[in-house]
């Protein structure tokens, strides 16, 4: 770039945009008065200096300047190599982008504000209309299974048309709802270990009938090999439901829809990366799930735009197949709360392809991408949440049947559980001062369910619990604080003191030996209800063992005294006796029962129910 000629010397110094010509080593060798003006310097200022600007070596860029004058601005820098007085060297062009960038960013928040009121009114109206579209759907099928007399075959056809768009608005309405849950951090999904296979045969079985009016071809291609997937099956067939369903209404009569499943070792390039920038777990290996079908495809353009929310593809599609834009946009927010990635490959005019991932099922990756899940939906929405992990030091397979028990028996009243080998997790919408209290309410649901299927294993649990904290924790993380936080029963044991209560010193003697053998902090004794009475004035045990065949004082009026008054009342109690039948026994060793009787011959009955109550 030379040229002598004073005309275009002065066309140079007079455009806006600024002109300057860089050496090999960034030096300024030439700048126009609008590259001083852009930059915040004077021409002289500039000339011979090195240019503090991130310029590109041969490329175009948008940055941020920062000027004293003016505030912050945007430029675009494009860079040319060019020969300056026989020598290498860049000529840079900047233009003043600012107002542009302005604008952009009023039209993005003009369309977000748009968004938001669509938003709030969608799901306004979707609520509103939900109950009266029921009602009209029920005496739809009413009048079509002949409840209400006997229709002729133009009236059924008439009501036929009526029942599918009904069914059309009702998608359209759970849609609606699934995203105001999905954006309220309401939208439950709970991935555990399915058969995908299942699944898919459930999705085209439901599609089967539309697929068959225009007779389009159903073909499924499942992997021998196929492993079970870790995912929310209500939720994946929810997505099957969608891409197939779309893959229907978009191919023409004879056309051919084909649903694959396999395993891949890797992605392609740009989902790989989506992979390496998202957070949690992510696994070695993947399952892919194709549907392909022969439609009218999706333009290059609008790979990446039919996910977003709200968008639809206006290009040859006729108002019969239009639907809300929530269907695809739906799919991903699912697809990447289960740990995988969607996409399409797709030819204008050719058809298109349909690809999502699954991670395999492993309990480890199960429970963390459950915990990633979770701390995903506290982040978008300002929440805390406690971890609650309860540990067994015993092995997987034998207490499997424990954590499923503990699974079906708090799963209704926790936002997740999931257990991975020797350890289950729980997660509580609580924060730091309720934090110990749900520890508590877990323990005591665990200790339950083990003592009704393995007593002995009560003693070999251990409960940790860790608050959510956004700034730093990671799914790993957050699951080692819990870890490092946990007290185990022995601990828990080592704190608790006992009174044990009978007339005959050498059962008082054997009661204590084998409670002191549990490890407790203290095993104080009373031969007689006035002595124990007496003890309570100074110390209030944990548990009291209490023969219920005493001189004087009974076992049962002393529980009556106890009951009586508040700082006594709720302490449990385990009646022992010389004189239980067995069928006393199995009524006694039943969880649930407000004071346990047990037979002093059977000492390591009472220990496990000590355990149990402490």
């Amino acid at each position: 770039m030379e040229n002598d000629s004073p005309y275009f010397h002065d066309i140079i110094e007079v455009t806006q945009d600024g002109i300057l010509i860089l050496d090999a080593k960034g030096i300024v060798l030439y700048c126009n008065p609008s590259a001083g003006a852009l930059l915040d310097r004077s021409v002289q200022a500039l000339t011979g200096t090195c240019l503090d600007l991130p310029v590109p070596e041969d490329d175009v860029a948008e940055l941020e300047v920062m000027r004293s004058s003016k505030g912050l601005g945007h430029v675009q820098v494009r860079a040319q190599k060019v020969i300056w007085h026989g020598q290498d060297a860049r000529l840079i062009v900047v233009t003043d982008i600012t107002r542009r960038k302005a604008t952009e960013e009023e039209l993005e928040s003009a369309r977000q504000a748009q968004l938001r009121m669509k938003d709030e009114f969608l799901s306004r109206v979707s609520h509103e209309l939900r109950s009266p579209l029921n009602a009209v759907y029920q005496y739809v099928t009413i009048l079509l299974d002949g409840l209400a007399g006997e229709i002729n075959d133009e009236q059924r056809e008439y009501l036929g048309i009526a029942l599918r768009n009904v069914k059309q608005l009702q998608t359209m309405i759970g849609d609606l709802l699934d995203v105001t849950r999905s954006k309220s951090g309401k939208l439950v999904v709970l991935p555990r270990e399915m058969d995908l296979s299942k699944t898919i045969a459930e999705a085209l079985d439901t599609l089967r009938p539309e697929a068959q009016s225009k007779r389009l071809t159903l073909l499924t291609e499942i992997a021998d090999d196929l492993p079970s997937a870790c995912a929310d099956p209500e939720r994946v067939l929810q997505i099957l439901v969608n891409l197939v369903g779309n893959a229907v209404k978009f191919t023409p009569e004879n056309g051919t829809i084909r649903v694959s499943a396999r395993v891949r070792d890797s992605l392609p390039e740009t989902t790989e990366a989506m992979v390496k920038d998202a957070s949690g777990p992510v696994p070695k290996a993947w399952i892919e799930i194709a549907i392909a079908d022969s439609g009218c495809g999706v333009a290059a353009e609008d790979h990446e735009r039919i996910f977003h929310h709200l968008y639809q593809v206006d290009k040859n599609i006729d108002q019969k197949r239009r639907g809300l834009g929530l269907g695809l946009y739906i799919c991903r927010d699912l697809v990447t709360r289960l740990g995988g990635r969607i996409w399409v490959e797709s030819t204008l005019g050719e058809g298109s392809t349909f690809f999502f991932t699954l991670p395999p099922f492993s309990p480890e990756h199960a429970v963390l991408n459950l915990i990633q899940d979770r701390m995903t939906q506290a982040k978008r929405h300002g929440e805390k949440f406690a971890l609650v992990v309860v540990e067994a030091d015993a092995a997987a397979e034998a207490i499997r049947p424990a954590w499923e028990a503990l699974r079906a028996k708090i799963g209704n009243k926790m936002l997740g559980t999931a257990y991975a080998g020797t350890r289950f997790v729980a997660f509580a919408d609580v924060d730091e001062s309720q934090a110990e209290h749900v520890r508590n309410q877990v323990r005591r649901s665990a200790k339950e369910v083990f003592f009704q299927i393995e007593p002995k294993l009560c003693r070999m649990l251990s409960y940790g619990v860790a608050v959510f904290c956004a700034d730093t924790d990671s799914a790993d993380g957050l699951m080692a604080r819990a870890v490092a936080a946990a007290i185990s029963e022995k601990t828990l044991l080592s704190q608790k003191r006992l009174m044990v209560v009978d007339d005959e010193e050498q059962c008082l003697m054997i009661l204590s030996k084998f409670m002191a053998v549990l490890g407790v902090a203290s095993v104080k004794t009373a031969a007689s209800g006035k002595a124990l009475f007496a003890a309570l004035e100074k110390e209030i045990p944990d548990l009291i063992i209490l023969d219920i065949q005493m001189p004087g004082m009974n076992g049962h009026e002393i529980i009556g005294r106890l009951k009586e008054k508040k700082e006594t009342a709720e302490i449990p109690i385990v009646i022992v006796s010389g004189y239980v039948g067995e069928n006393e026994c199995a009524e006694g060793r039943m969880p649930g029962t407000a004071v346990p009787v047990l037979s002093k011959l059977k000492m390591s009955d009472v220990q496990l129910w000590v355990q149990y109550l402490l």
